[in-house]
Parts: C-alpha cells; structure tokens; sequence
C-alpha cells in the first residue's frame, strides 16, 4: 500500500513537474516575443533618431546658408539705406525749437521735397523729457526724444551757451 502511495506521489510530483515545465516554457516564449517586440521598437526608434538627427543636419546647413546668404544681403541693404538716407537729408530741411516756459515746448517746422514739392509739417507741441513723440503726416513721420544735454566743462566756464545742433536721425 505505502509502496503503491509512493509512486502514486513520484505520478503527481512528475505530473507537477511536468505543468511547471510547460508553464515555464510558455513564460519564457512569452518574454522571448517581448524582448523580440522591444529590440524591434528600439531599432525603429533608432531609425527614428537616425531621421531626426539627418533632419536637424539639414536645418543646420540651411541655416549657415541662410546666414551667410543674409550677410551679404545686409551689406547691400545697409548700403541701399545708406543710398536713401543720403537722398531723403538732401530733400529733408528741419527747423527745430526747443524752449522752456514752465514747460519744455517744441516747434517743430520739416520741409520734404516730394516730387519737386516741397510737403510742410509743422507742429507745436508740450513734450517731456525722455518721451518719444510721433510727428504724423501722410507722406513722412518724424520720431522726437528730448534728453538731457551733460557739459564736459562747467557752464560758467562756457560762457556764452552754444547753439547744438539737431541731429536727425531716420531708419
């Protein structure tokens, strides 16, 4: 009896067995597909990455291209304002006036030969320091910022104050 006890559980410890086997494999087949499905998404994210970092060359080179097509650009923008700039002061004749009362005032009288038509603006106006103010008129603007002026000397030893000049300044 305990002979018939003992290879009915040598049966079941090999039916056992054999279950834990079979289960085993099943898990080892299992992560066997998902490290399968892994390197595979890793080799399409490094193909991705291998794209991307061609792409983000390209843009690089684009870019230097682009720069170094835009500076030489800007050298014959700057020199076409420079061309304009020189035309517009020639057409340009500004009289300026700043006086203080209780407040600063600016008279403000721009003459712009147009066509061969000389186009007035003329405008008074109570400013403050460091403000910026827009002259309007429907051919040409003009921007004004009052600052103050710092002598090198004292004005004592100035005598006589000098007049300063405007500086006109178009961009």
């Amino acid at each position: 009896v305990e002979t018939r006890k003992g290879f009915a559980g040598i049966r079941d410890a090999t039916v056992d067995l054999e279950k834990s086997g079979k289960e085993l494999k099943a898990k080892a087949q299992d992560l066997t597909r998902l490290i399968d499905a892994n390197r595979t998404g890793i080799n399409g994210m490094v193909a991705q990455l291998n794209e991307h970092g061609a792409m983000i060359a390209a843009v690089q080179n684009i870019q230097r291209a682009m720069e170094s097509q835009a500076g030489s650009q800007s050298a014959q923008v700057e020199q076409q304002m420079q061309q304009a700039l020189q035309r517009t002061q020639a057409q340009l004749q500004e009289e300026l006036r700043v006086r203080s009362e209780q407040q600063l005032h600016v008279d403000a009288d721009f003459v712009y030969q147009h066509e061969q038509v000389p186009v007035r603006l003329t405008e008074t106006r109570r400013i403050r320091l460091r403000e910026v103010h827009y002259f309007d008129h429907p051919l040409f603007g003009l921007l004004l910022e009052i600052a103050p002026f710092v002598f090198d000397v004292p004005l004592k030893d100035l005598g006589e104050l000098p007049v300063l000049p405007v500086k006109v300044v178009t961009r």
